[in-house]
């Protein structure tokens, strides 16, 4: 399972050279024609996206992939496969995925996000509502200092500074915008920030993302 440390270990591979390839894979039922099918898939929208780019290196990361070997596991729901020219990463999910292939110029990192930021609750219903509960409140405290916003275009002008504390992400918004907010994630966390990937039920207004700045 991914930890919060190796969740900001894996921001360092951000200066390794992309696009990158991320895969998640769900556990029930997976075979390794399903896993093909994604391959493919993401071999495909690379040469669209980068039709200079050669698959030769991701290729030669994933020969050295086992896949069966990552899914015995008892409690396992899903795993992330980070992958880019020089570099493969694997990660087990506790949460069930669907099965998706994205290629990007960043890592997709917020099922990751997902995976880490509630992990030490232990799987408490109780203890998931008292952190949702924080959260709600800190943001309400920090509004009436105006040290909020819901504004996406001027969060992502800030983002860069290192001007956002906590950022709070819509995980039921479309891809295109999910696209922007993984992006605002990895610089966030980049800058020592708190991002927190949440139902739509438990975001402020049930808005894209909302944010608290730092002072």
């Amino acid at each position: 399972m991914a930890t919060s440390t190796q969740l900001k270990d894996m921001l360092t591979l951000e200066s390794e050279p992309g696009p990158f390839i991320s895969i998640f894979v769900p556990y029930s039922g997976v075979n390794n024609a399903e896993f093909e099918q994604l391959v493919i898939n993401a071999r495909r929208n690379l040469a669209q996206q980068d039709p200079k780019q050669s698959w030769r290196p991701y290729q030669a990361k994933l020969n050295h992939l086992k896949f069966p070997r990552f899914i015995r596991h008892r409690t396992l729901k899903g795993f992330a496969i980070y992958l880019g020219p020089t570099i493969l990463r694997v990660f087990r999910l506790n949460y069930i995925v669907h099965p998706t292939s994205i290629v990007n110029d960043t890592m997709w990192i917020i099922p990751l996000i997902m995976e880490t930021q509630f992990k030490h609750l232990h799987g408490s219903r109780l203890m998931y509502k008292n952190a949702i509960k924080n959260i709600r409140t800190h943001y309400r405290l920090a509004n009436h200092r105006k040290l909020t916003s819901h504004d996406l275009t001027q969060i992502v002008k800030i983002a860069p500074a290192g001007l956002i504390d906590t950022l709070l992400i819509n995980r039921d918004v479309p891809f295109k915008i999910k696209k922007i907010l993984n992006d605002l994630a990895i610089t966030t966390i980049g800058f020592g920030g708190r991002v927190f990937v949440l139902p739509k039920h438990d975001i402020p207004n049930q808005i894209p993302a909302a944010i608290i700045k730092r002072k």
